[in-house]
């Protein structure tokens, strides 16, 4: 695996980091909080994963590399987006299941559960807060249920596509020690941890992308100024492709995951960064100096 994508792909989360840490600094905003957050771990991960690169299979950068980017890194940076569109005053109406049909009764209660989840941030975040407590605990001490060597062998498998209905490919696969129906870096973790990925990346990934075009779309009816809608758009696409980088990660394809990690940053950095608030006027973070740029 090169270094390169990955400490790069740290360098632009960093400076997105500090970024949103400046804003934070001015304007004290939950949102800016947890998204910093999310940046700070998006920034880790892809630190681990270029120091892995460099030093090999090391035990200690496999399970933080694990903990920031595979558990936490998508639900914070989506709690940043709940935390954004929440509106803690509205009341959670709910439906009239006598008088919706089944498929709408779904959707109202789908809509309801968004309302609450909008209507209650904080309790939100302490249920991630609980989590994330969880996640590090399991994740640093939980019993690796292969060597971890093998993490060498691993992206070697996985760089040549064995096909586990031959014979002698199957064979090649479980001399390594590795299940042929487990193609991801996550099998080296018990189920009590593994089971934290989709309940956390599932919440982030929904708050991120679906916050994102609904902020979109709001901005597109009220024909607010069109760097607000460009730039929801911009942020949901990045996610949408980190998160298939992640899904490729789990298919056993970890190359392209490396290389999707860093343009789903930098389009997301792009989305932020020509927003209306800071396309107007860009302040170099921690400076103090705005910097005005040119607007339509």
């Amino acid at each position: 695996m090169s270094a390169v994508i990955p400490l790069l792909t740290a360098l632009v989360s960093l400076a997105f980091f500090a970024t949103v840490v400046d804003q934070y600094l001015e304007r004290r905003k939950a949102y800016q909080l947890a998204w910093a957050a999310g940046l700070l771990l998006y920034c880790i991960a892809s630190l681990m994963q270029g120091l892995r690169a460099f030093m090999g299979p090391e035990e200690v950068l496999f399970r933080i590399w694990y903990i920031a980017g595979a558990l936490l890194v998508a639900a914070y940076l989506g709690m940043g987006t709940l935390f954004l569109l929440a509106r803690p005053r509205e009341p959670v109406p709910a439906p009239k299941s006598i008088m919706i049909p089944g498929a709408l009764l779904v959707a109202a209660y789908l809509r309801m559960g968004t309302l609450f989840l909008l209507a209650r941030p904080r309790i939100v975040m302490a249920v991630l807060a609980v989590l994330t407590v969880g996640s590090v605990v399991l994740g640093l001490t939980a019993h690796l249920r292969m060597d971890i060597s093998l993490l060498e062998e691993r992206e070697f498998v996985s760089s040549i596509t064995l096909d586990p209905s031959v014979p002698a490919e199957q064979a090649a696969l479980e001399s390594l020690g590795l299940d042929p129906n487990e193609a991801s870096e996550q099998s080296f973790f018990p189920i009590s941890v593994r089971i934290l990925a989709p309940i956390l990346n599932t919440f982030g990934a929904v708050s991120l992308i679906g916050g994102a075009l609904y902020s979109a779309w709001v901005s597109w009816r009220r024909r607010a100024p069109r760097q607000r809608a460009i730039s929801n758009v911009l942020i949901a696409v990045g996610a949408l492709v980190s998160a298939a980088g992640g899904s490729l990660e789990r298919l056993g394809v970890p190359a392209p995951h490396t290389l999707a990690l860093f343009i789903g940053v930098v389009i997301i950095y792009v989305g932020f960064l020509i927003s209306r608030e800071v396309f107007v006027a860009y302040r170099v973070p921690f400076l103090r100096r705005p910097t005005q740029a040119a607007g339509p």
